[in-house]
């Protein structure tokens, strides 16, 4: 469960189910490794990582914004 407040107004609870079963069967189709080893490689998949969680929390506030417009000054 995930608890979410906006603007500190209005809280929210998030209850995610089956989110450990996604989890463990990431593990089963992709190959990762028990370690994480800093090389080359790992540069562009934090790289990739990093791009991808920026796109998605511009997505989530682009969203926010037209759901919540700002007021209109006088």
């Amino acid at each position: 469960t995930i608890t979410v407040s906006e603007a500190d107004s209005l809280t929210r609870t998030i209850t995610l189910k089956g989110m450990l079963n996604f989890i463990l069967g990431i593990y089963k189709e992709k190959q990762l490794r028990e370690d994480f080893e800093i090389n080359t490689e790992s540069d562009a998949v934090i790289f990739r990582t990093r791009n991808c969680i920026g796109d998605l929390a511009n997505d989530i506030c682009k969203a926010y914004g037209k759901t919540h417009p700002e007021p209109k000054k006088n």
